[in-house]
């Protein structure tokens, strides 16, 4: 049980990844995450279309989620790589960050 801020390190190390370039694929994305897999929270930054095909694929969706500029999600997989589909848990657009900061 962590009893001190200690047990936690509020600024995760990042990680630059090739695979999430505009140009990368699914399947490298896999091999990268792969890298992290004893991580179990890994946040992933990138840009339209290929973050929003991304979290498609994550939950099984053949429909790409479309990614304002701000925008951010959840999605919790079962293991790296994904076993089945993941499941969105929210989806946090501009507006509502926005909305949030009130």
């Amino acid at each position: 049980m962590c009893r001190s801020t200690s047990c936690f390190n509020p600024r995760p190390a990042l990680v630059n990844v090739e695979s999430l370039a505009p140009d990368g694929t699914y399947a490298a994305v896999v091999v990268d995450l792969e890298k992290h897999a004893r991580k179990t929270r890994i946040g992933l930054v990138g840009h339209e279309p290929a973050i929003g095909e991304l979290a498609a694929r994550l939950i099984g969706s053949r429909h790409q989620i479309e990614f304002k500029k701000g925008a951010v999600c959840r999605i919790d997989v079962d293991g790296i790589p994904p076993g089945g589909p993941g499941d969105l848990r929210w989806l946090l657009t501009p507006k509502i960050m926005r909305s949030l900061r009130k």
